[in-house]
């Protein structure tokens, strides 16, 4: 992305390793939901790495219009991939602190995005304006914490960190302690606990009403029909603790699956997060397939828009290959957006100086 018109209406300064970009005429920015601002390219001065803010003061879609979305984006890198633990804020103009910190650890690689939908409801800034806008100006602020490792190898990432109430009760699962029901996909048998599932998934909930008072209730056996082992054990994790743990292409769709079939939202937006989070050139059809397939529309529609954005790439991966040959109506409706997007973006030459534009 191009950065030379939002760059006469803004600048990034470095302080230390906290990154400030000044928003300047805050008020004359775009009210459109979907209709966001780029601000200019800065290094951390790590691998010759270049980043860059999205920001959206009316949300990046409807869902979050009544929120501003902000993104950290790896625009480009000497390394395959660079591992960061971030915190994004907003600046506070009366404490001289940083306001709504959030953040993540990522490992970003190049093109790469992360960051937050709903990252502070516009609500919160306004009724305290005078702390967050001062002379129609607003803060965006980042930190960056790099994995440094000394000459043997130490991470901070590797100091253990202390047990929470999820490791205990996972510990209960991998021992099989207490256990009173199983779950069985392909050859592989799970002992749970009828409670815990009960509690996370409303149809697990209705199986066990629906059994409570057979007299096999004790020795209850559920079958995970058409689930790999693996991905079942990825479900039961995230069932016991919230977390998934491992990731991949074939897991993701199998969670997914699982997520939809046994009404597990939360685990389908730690998928959707995961995918949109790693989306690169190579991945970018394929994750749009699934995206379609599981009725990913947030996801659906930045799939869109980044091979739309970086077509010349993308259009010789495998993924775009198997688009072609076996999802033509999604095809068609990528190609319908990006005729629109191109027309739309010959409007927008006819606007000098324009800063607000639509994001991927």
């Amino acid at each position: 992305m191009s950065s030379t018109a939002d760059a006469d209406n803004s600048k990034i300064k470095r302080t230390l390793e906290v990154y400030q970009w000044t928003i300047k005429d805050f008020d004359k920015l775009s009210d459109k939901p979907g209709l966001g601002l780029e601000s200019p390219i800065f290094s951390s001065g790590m691998d010759n790495d270049q980043w860059n803010f999205h920001f959206y003061p009316r949300g990046r879609n409807e869902d979050s219009k009544d929120y501003f979305s902000l993104y950290i984006v790896l625009d480009k890198t000497n390394k395959p991939e660079i591992s960061v633990r971030y915190k994004l804020s907003i600046y506070n103009f009366t404490t001289g602190g940083r306001d709504f910190v959030k953040g993540s650890q990522v490992r970003f690689s190049t093109a790469m995005s992360s960051g937050m939908r709903r990252f502070v409801k516009r609500s919160e800034v306004f009724i305290r304006r005078d702390n967050y806008i001062v002379n129609n100006e607003l803060i965006i602020c980042c930190e960056f914490d790099f994995e440094m490792r000394d000459e043997f190898g130490f991470s901070s990432d590797s100091i253990p960190k202390v047990n929470s109430v999820t490791n205990d009760i996972w510990s209960f699962f991998e021992r099989s302690k207490f256990s009173d029901i199983s779950l069985v996909a392909g050859k592989k048998t799970f002992h749970c606990h009828k409670m815990i599932l009960a509690a996370r998934s409303t149809v697990f909930s209705a199986m066990l009403e629906q059994n409570a008072d057979s007299k096999t209730s004790r020795n209850m056996e559920i079958q995970l029909d058409n689930m790999e082992p693996t991905v079942a054990r990825e479900m039961l994790r995230f069932i016991y603790t919230g977390k998934v743990k491992k990731f991949d292409g074939k897991m993701i769709a199998g969670l997914l699956s699982a997520a939809e079939k046994y009404k597990l939202s939360d685990l389908k937006v730690i998928c959707e997060t995961e995918l949109y989070g790693k989306m690169c050139y190579d991945n970018a059809a394929s994750t749009l397939i699934t995206a379609h397939l599981f009725h990913l529309k947030e996801l659906k529609d930045h799939c869109i828009k980044f091979i739309n954005k970086y077509l010349s790439k993308v259009i010789h991966t495998t993924g775009y290959n198997n688009l072609e040959a076996e999802y033509p109506a999604l095809l068609g409706e990528l190609l319908r957006a990006q005729a629109a997007d191109d027309k739309g973006r010959a409007a927008c030459n006819t606007v000098p100086n324009r800063t607000i534009k639509e994001e991927i």
